[in-house]
């Protein structure tokens, strides 16, 4: 019973290590798609003013 249990304490404490380093990974990258979404946005703006 021991010997199943270690594997299982590693397994969960690589799963956490594995989540906490892509967490930050995936908020980078959220944030450069809303600011690219913004720029855009501002773009299609400003030419529906100019016409």
């Amino acid at each position: 019973m021991v010997v199943q249990l270690i594997p299982v304490i590693l397994l969960a404490i690589a799963i956490r290590t594995f989540l906490g380093e892509t967490n930050p990974a995936i908020h980078r990258a959220t944030r450069s798609d809303l600011d690219t979404a913004l720029i855009a946005g501002r773009s299609v703006y400003s030419s529906q003013i100019l016409t």
